[in-house]
């Protein structure tokens, strides 16, 4: 269940499934029918059905093509992968697909902080003249400040930079269940509470400002935070590594093309607007499980039969469903299930006639600011993207990357009534006549977000005038159902070395299991949608390994 790119990696690895990749005692589970047990009965190929609730396969990953530009991507969710993602660069290379560098700027980006506006380049020399900061934390970069404050509860954490990532993951794995700080494990304090004890207090502002990730305020969970901090930010220093990729064509592409081999199999269907409402043990047969599905196309109820049960699925989609089952009634796995803090996320995108940013110097990367919009990133000119179009130079811009609160911020121009000042956006339709409306539709937003965005690029960009007008806009707000956030942050006090195991398969005794990008020790990346996935066919259903997985790869608990 779940057409995201856990879902589709699943029924990819599934499809492809064959008796000698299986273990035939391997998580037997008694009185149940293993993966084994069904190869052997349909002649070497499983039955598998992918069902997804939306039109389209991508779950969190959405490319949609731009208006006027054929060959840009906006990405609506998540847009970029680390080079030591070893699953995803091993399933991009395993499927074809075309990697590239996700740019990420140079000094002359901008920062625009207590309504000071300066280079990258001059951030060092000016943060102490912005912040009242102490001795020494001045002439640091934000990650820095950061890095400081951990060194003060692990020790020189940069010596994990040296290490393999295999030794470094499995040496963090024992200080996230031990490491302290006054007594206290790490996991039991909040990040925003380790920061704040660790930094002055324009200290930890100046991180919050110019880091441009609200998250540092949220009281997530420091065994975690300080794990993630540091799995990105050292492995920028490593001399091997690539940075930030993407795809051509779009990040979506990953799954996309996961779907697309999926459906060639024999016995592998996929089922869009489908909506699972309840799932049950049969009563008459518990190796058999009934599940129930809203057939959206057609308005009617669906019953379906299954041996095993897999949620692909986050935390908002599973909590939509039926509590009232026997899976749910269960106080271990609600408790398991809220361990986690869906974080809420908008982007928004403009589409320009011209790469007004180019005037300032600035052609890649992001600008951070301390106003609402927060994160805004530079895409390139469809004429830098195709040799064949020198003269279009239409243009991308992620005007707003902003999440935490967001409701609280952007709440009031979600509202679509009748007035003119808050109607939709009106699209310029002379720049491609013919596109399918549709795909902007929904995801149009309203005039008066527009408006309020183009106001404050005026004001970061320091262009009182000189910002034009968007021919097109996008909006994606990932806090709506049934996603409930854009990713996912461990809550203070929870164990996810005990959870995520516990979690992965939470009766012994029943074929039904969870796993995605929630429950996992890489939120917020793809990387740990796949990674909980192999988990539960490595270690549940006792597939082999891929052998385009290094077989020393940790996949965590």
């Amino acid at each position: 269940m779940g057409g995201g790119v856990a879902g589709a990696y699943i029924a990819w690895r599934l499809g492809t499934a064959t008796l000698q990749e299986l273990d035939p005692g391997f998580a037997r589970v008694p009185n149940e029918t293993s993966l084994y047990e069904l190869l052997k009965e349909r002649s070497g190929r499983l039955r598998i059905h992918l069902y997804e609730q939306s039109d389209r396969i991508g779950g969190r990953l959405h490319s949609l093509r731009v208006r006027g530009m054929p060959d840009v991507r906006a990405e609506l969710g998540g847009m970029r992968y680390h080079s030591t993602h070893q699953m995803v660069a091993g399933l991009v290379k395993q499927l074809g697909l075309v990697p590239k560098p996700f740019p990420t700027g140079d000094k002359n980006n901008l920062f625009y902080l207590r309504r000071h506006r300066l280079r990258s380049k001059d951030l060092l020399n000016a943060n102490s003249a912005l912040y009242r900061l102490a001795p020494h934390e001045r002439a640091k970069a934000p990650a820095d400040l950061i890095l400081h404050a951990i060194e003060r509860i692990i020790g020189d954490a940069r010596r994990f930079s040296g290490e393999t990532e295999t030794v470094w993951k499995r040496r963090w794995e024992r200080l996230r269940r031990e490491a302290q700080l006054e007594n206290k494990r790490l996991y039991e304090l909040g990040f925003w509470d380790v920061l704040a004890n660790l930094l002055s207090s324009e200290g930890y502002q100046f991180v919050l400002d110019a880091g441009g990730y609200s998250p540092f305020r949220k009281n997530w969970n420091a065994a975690e935070a300080i794990y993630w901090f540091l799995a990105d930010f050292l492995a920028e220093e490593t001399e091997e590594a690539l940075g930030y990729q993407t795809l051509e064509k779009g990040f979506d592409r990953l799954p996309q093309t996961l779907a697309e081999n999926f459906k060639n199999f024999p016995n592998a269907h996929i089922f869009l607007r489908h909506k699972l409402v309840s799932f049950k043990q049969d009563p008459l047969n518990p190796r058999v499980i009934k599940l129930y599905f809203e057939d959206l196309e057609h308005h009617h109820t669906v019953q379906v039969n299954a041996y095993h049960l897999i949620l692909a699925m986050p935390q908002r989609a599973l909590k939509l469903l039926d509590q009232r089952n026997n899976f749910f009634d269960s106080e271990q796995l609600q408790r398991d299930l809220d361990s986690v803090i869906a974080e809420p996320a908008m982007k928004l995108f403009l589409a320009y006639k011209t790469p007004w940013w180019h005037a300032l110097k600035i052609h890649s990367g992001s600008s951070i600011t301390d106003l609402p919009i927060r994160q805004t990133y530079y895409f390139g000119a469809q004429s830098e993207a195709s040799p064949t179009e020198k003269d279009n130079s239409n243009s991308l811009l992620l005007a707003v990357y902003n999440y935490g609160d967001i409701r609280g911020v952007w709440g009031k121009f979600f509202e679509k009534s009748n007035s003119p000042a808050q109607g939709l956006f009106e699209i310029d339709k002379t720049v491609e006549p013919g596109y399918p409306d549709r795909l902007e539709r929904d995801h149009l937003p309203t005039r008066a977000l527009v408006q309020a965005v183009q106001a404050q690029l005026k004001e970061v960009h320091g262009l009182a005038s000189d910002v034009p007008e968007p021919y097109t806009a996008l909006v994606q707000d990932w806090g709506k159902d049934p996603y409930g956030g854009a990713w996912h942050l461990w809550k203070t006090g929870a164990k996810s070395f005990e959870i995520i195991p516990r979690i992965r398969h939470p009766y012994p005794h029943r074929n039904v299991y969870i796993c995605g990008e929630a429950y996992s020790t890489e939120h917020a990346w793809v990387e740990g949608a796949l990674i909980s996935a192999e988990n539960v066919l490595e270690k549940i259903l006792g597939l082999k390994r891929p052998n385009w997985l290094s077989d020393d790869y940790y996949l965590g608990p």
